[in-house]
C-alpha cells in the first residue's frame, strides 16, 4: 500500500534531532518491486476493467514516495 507512512521529518530536522550522536549518511528516495501485472491490474480496476493477473511480466522499480535516511552513529573522539 502506498505510502504506509506520514512523514514528519525532513534530513534538516532528523539530523538535528540526532545530533551530536549521529551523522546522516545517505538521503534518498525509497522504491517498491512490483510486477508489472500488478500496476496492470490495478489501473483495470481503476477503469471498472476485468482484472489481470497480478503475477505477469517482469518486476518494475517503482517509487513510493518515501524517503530514507541512513545515520551513522558517531564515534567517540
Amino acid at each position: 500500500k502506498i505510502p504506509q507512512h506520514v512523514t514528519y521529518f525532513t534530513s534538516d530536522t532528523l539530523s538535528e534531532a540526532l545530533r551530536p550522536c549521529f551523522t546522516l549518511r545517505a538521503d534518498r528516495w525509497d522504491y517498491q518491486y512490483v510486477a508489472l501485472g500488478m500496476l496492470a491490474s490495478r489501473v483495470a480496476h481503476i477503469l471498472h476493467l476485468p482484472p489481470f493477473r497480478r503475477d505477469y511480466g517482469p518486476t518494475l522499480s517503482v517509487p513510493n514516495g518515501m524517503r530514507m535516511f541512513v545515520f551513522q552513529k558517531a564515534t567517540d573522539r
